[in-house]
């Protein structure tokens, strides 16, 4: 059965300014690679090409780079939302006209880092949806800043979604799971929405779920990286380096760089005091760098400069000391 996809791609990235006054965050580097490739690896892995991208930040940036030699095997289409972002419900709303023609379709985050034990989870997602005869499936996990920094879904023995944020006061025993940004809906959510703006569990699935409609879960063990600031980006960085340094011939970056037909040539470093992934193409000295490091191909650090938690892009040359930074080439 064909799928189609809306990508998430409306958001401000205001946490990761300045960033995104550069780039709109889903085309923020990631170990090399725009944040929104290890979203549409997963899709790709299923032949889910049919892609729809919601743009308000920097639509242009996002328009040329789905024009990238190694997307070309997917079909993208645009939903602008020109005056404001309108929310994950409103994404769906002013999307209607692309995905209506599909009887099930992928809403996923373009800026989520996940790596579970298998690159078919999406197939797997769809075949629970499809088995239980869903309104959404939401793709979850554990994470240990549930009901910390991170708001988590309740569910029941069943993974029948009971709750949202804070828990729901029934006699049922609920646990709390975390959800990835990784979500499949039956077409009949596009009739459910409200016009506008609109939060899609707030305002669409928690009203459907009161009529009796069911919003279940897959629970999957993998782990998962909050990328909306550096600090996250710097956490999911050092994570990545040492499944890349503990595994370096068959490791999830290797496999999404291949997708993509990109070169993937690194060295690593990974220990308690130092995360470090060079490319085989710059020259760097790993007594020049301090906790996390990534530094991406054609880059040039001058010998008598210190990277403290840095994340260098690719053809830049570093002259200076730099600390807690990522440094993006936009010339590229």
């Amino acid at each position: 059965m064909a799928l189609g996809a809306l990508l998430l791609c409306a958001g401000l990235g205001t946490r990761l300014r300045p960033y995104t006054n550069v780039l709109p965050k889903p085309a923020i580097p990631f170990w090399g690679l725009p944040l929104c490739y290890y979203s549409l690896y997963f899709l790709r892995q299923i032949n889910c090409l049919d892609i729809t991208m919601n743009l308000h930040h920097l639509p242009e940036e996002l328009q040329h780079l789905s024009k990238e030699k190694d997307l070309a095997d997917f079909q993208f289409k645009f939903s602008h939302e020109k005056e404001k972002p309108m929310g994950s419900g409103g994404a769906l709303f002013y999307a209607k006209q692309h995905l209506q023609k599909f009887s099930s379709f992928f809403a996923i985050n373009s800026d989520e880092v996940m790596v579970p034990p298998s690159s078919q989870i999406l197939a797997d997602l769809a075949e629970h949806f499809h088995r239980t005869n869903a309104l959404a499936t939401l793709l979850v996990t554990d994470h240990p800043d549930l009901q910390k920094t991170l708001k988590p879904v309740w569910i029941n023995a069943e993974g029948v979604i009971r709750g949202f944020g804070e828990q729901p006061k029934l006699k049922e025993n609920l646990r709390p799971v975390h959800y990835t940004g990784y979500k499949i809906f039956s077409k009949d959510v596009l009739s459910l929405l409200p016009e506008g703006e609109s939060h899609i569990f707030r305002d669409t699935l928690v009203p459907a779920m009161s009529r009796g409609a069911l919003v279940n879960t897959l629970f999957v063990d993998c782990h998962w990286w909050e990328t909306g600031s550096l600090q996250g980006l710097l956490t999911a960085t050092a994570e990545c380096t040492k499944i890349v340094h503990t595994s370096p011939k068959s490791n999830h970056v290797q496999k999404v760089y291949s997708s993509f037909k990109k070169e993937f040539s690194f060295t690593t470093e990974y220990n308690h005091t130092q995360q470090l992934a060079i490319h085989r193409s710059s020259a760097a000295n790993a007594k020049q760098c301090k906790n996390t490091v990534f530094i991406d191909a054609n880059s040039h650090v001058d010998a008598n400069v210190t990277l403290d938690n840095c994340l260098v892009d690719k053809n830049l040359k570093i002259t200076q000391n730099l600390q807690s930074t990522l440094v993006l080439n936009k010339g590229d």
